[in-house]
């Protein structure tokens, strides 16, 4: 399941008392996350997501998401097991001159998918090891 919310951050929102808004996920591992700030943003809208109040995205608590036009999209594995699968967006934007609003996208996938998907995966890594040496085996 993919998972879209619109950020809205007020220019001048200060650090010390940033706009939260829930972002209310389902049972499963956050396996995708998409933050796009919008042209026009110039660096000066920041961005935190939070899983019961300890920030998650970015992995460290001293910085947080901010850019221009171009979207910050990664592949993670965190996992939403117990409720609330919640996060919570954390923004500000203390000299921005106009609002903005933030894209957030996150990918949750359901753990019995992911177990299905990683032993796909692991065999045909696995198959695909062994073509190779059949092949040389037959010169």
């Amino acid at each position: 399941m993919f998972y879209d919310f619109d950020v809205v951050v007020p220019a001048g929102t200060l650090e010390s008392v940033p706009i939260e808004q829930e972002l209310n996920l389902s049972y499963g591992v956050i396996h995708r996350v998409e933050v796009h700030f919008p042209a026009g943003c110039r660096g000066t809208v920041y961005l935190e997501l939070l899983h019961r109040r300890h920030q998650i995205f970015p992995t460290l608590e001293d910085q947080a998401f901010h850019g221009d036009q171009f979207p910050i999209a990664f592949n993670d594995h965190y996992e939403l097991f117990e409720p609330p699968h919640t996060l919570v967006a954390r923004a500000y934007s203390p000299t921005a001159n106009h609002n903005h609003t933030i894209m957030v996208r996150i990918g949750v996938l359901h753990p019995a998918y992911l177990a299905a998907t990683g032993v796909a995966a692991a065999l045909k890594q696995f198959i695909g090891t062994l073509i190779p040496k059949v092949i040389k085996r037959g010169k």
